[in-house]
């Protein structure tokens, strides 16, 4: 079999598709074991640790510096160019300690309450002349639910947010919103925004914001220096998103509808992002094919389907486990005839009395070698929290994942020899 080499910011797709992760960092590349998820972990380890002795390695040099300043022309003037020496080998050999990922800083704020039901769709129709998409929607979000909505492209997810909007006329049926709704509104195109004008312009005209305020409001998402001045036509697809999402956080909305709001957005934004909506206060829809955010901030699912669409009243991670439950039940499988499985040879008493001694002592063996891998790994990692300054951290930190590696594989062995021994065993009682 060939190599893939996958470039992605689909958490959810590279934690499936991939077993090892290449991280560009601070100039540098990085390999990692995957799944994705796994690689999180291992990196958010790594970082602990990092800092962990760049603090050190700071408060060291601090202490030679006052050390220096102090002796270097006294009775002590030989030790302290000593430590002069000792310190600057230390500057030159520093560890760095990890910098954040620029990621948005901003939320909501408290929004005023809405009524009960938020957003009401009877019989609705949506679609355009001779093409219908969505058909007898009955569809009531109420206060606080958190929906996702999903299906294929095509299917009318954006064109049913235009219609719930007001932006576009049903085909029949009715849309409305609820009392006390104040809704902010993300689209996918940007039409929120003047392409001639600039982000500060954008944030001063349209919010009435004073200049510094718009300003630092722009910097929480990023966009900095001359960008704040360029039109926005020049931004970039994930630069415009920002933009419109930095202008809805100063609406406080207690409805909050986004259309595809991570395209274009890097990870560590698309994470940001997540933190902002797990901690918004009001309703949410949220339009998305991104599996992992809908995973983290949604608890309702409307699922636009062809055959029409489907309201489930639970997560996106339970409702795709039962979607793809009921899929493998209803789908027909073709009959085919299969081979008998071989039978395992019935043992003799003595030859199964042999079998289960052997297992035993196998996973005597087995938990021998996990107590040594445990005991490298305590070692290891006494070690990673004790470093020199001139250590090579990054070494460590890979033999310490290998470590864990083969410690997860011994641990897989000893329970399939468990498991294999007390069959062997319930054999012998039967």
């Amino acid at each position: 079999p060939g190599a893939v080499l996958l470039v992605s910011h689909d958490r959810a797709f590279l934690d499936v598709a991939a077993d090892r992760v290449l991280e560009l960092r601070d100039q540098t590349v990085r390999a990692y074991p995957g799944p994705f998820e796994k690689y999180v972990r291992l990196r958010q380890e790594e970082d602990i640790r990092m800092a962990e002795v760049a603090r050190r390695q700071d408060n060291e040099i601090a202490k030679m510096d006052e050390y220096v300043r102090r002796f270097m022309n006294s009775q002590r003037t030989a030790q302290a160019r000593g430590r002069l020496k000792l310190m600057n080998r230390l500057i030159a050999n520093r560890v760095e300690a990890p910098r954040d990922e620029k990621g948005m800083k901003a939320g909501f704020g408290d929004a005023a309450r809405s009524g009960d039901l938020v957003m009401v769709c009877e019989k609705l129709k949506v679609g355009f002349p001779g093409a219908t998409l969505i058909d007898s929607l009955d569809w009531t979000p109420r206060i606080g639910e958190r929906w996702g909505i999903i299906g294929e492209n095509g299917a009318g997810k954006s064109t049913l947010m235009k219609v719930c909007m007001g932006d576009l006329e049903p085909l029949s049926g009715r849309a409305r919103l609820g009392a006390s709704v104040s809704a902010g509104y993300f689209t996918q195109d940007a039409s929120d925004l003047d392409p001639d004008a600039s982000p500060l312009d954008t944030m001063v005209y349209d919010l009435d914001l004073k200049p510094p305020e718009a300003r630092d409001l722009l910097a929480k998402f990023l966009i900095t220096g001359d960008d704040v001045y360029r039109p926005i036509r020049t931004l970039s697809g994930g630069e415009r998103n920002k933009l419109s999402l930095a202008k809805l956080t100063q609406l406080n909305p207690n409805l909050l509808v986004l259309d595809e709001p991570t395209n274009h957005l890097d990870m560590a934004s698309r994470e940001a992002l997540a933190k902002v909506l797990r901690d918004y206060k009001g309703t949410l829809v949220l339009v998305s094919h991104d599996r992992w955010l809908l995973g983290e901030t949604t608890d309702h699912i409307l699922d636009v389907r062809k055959s029409g669409p489907v309201q489930f009243g639970g997560g996106y991670v339970e409702y795709r486990a039962r979607r793809d439950a009921a899929s493998t039940v209803a789908t027909p499988q073709k009959r085919t005839v299969e081979a008998p499985k071989p039978v395992a040879p019935t043992m003799s008493p003595r030859e199964l009395s042999k079998e289960i001694s052997r297992l035993q002592k196998l996973v005597g063996q087995v938990e021998g070698e996990i107590a040594a891998h445990e005991d490298e790994l305590k070692a290891l990692e006494d070690k990673l929290a004790n470093l020199p300054a001139t250590a090579d951290v990054y070494a460590l930190t890979q033999e310490h994942a290998a470590l864990q590696e083969a410690l997860d594989g011994k641990m897989a062995v000893w329970e399939a020899t468990c498991n294999d021994l007390e069959n062997r065993k319930a054999e012998q009682a039967g």
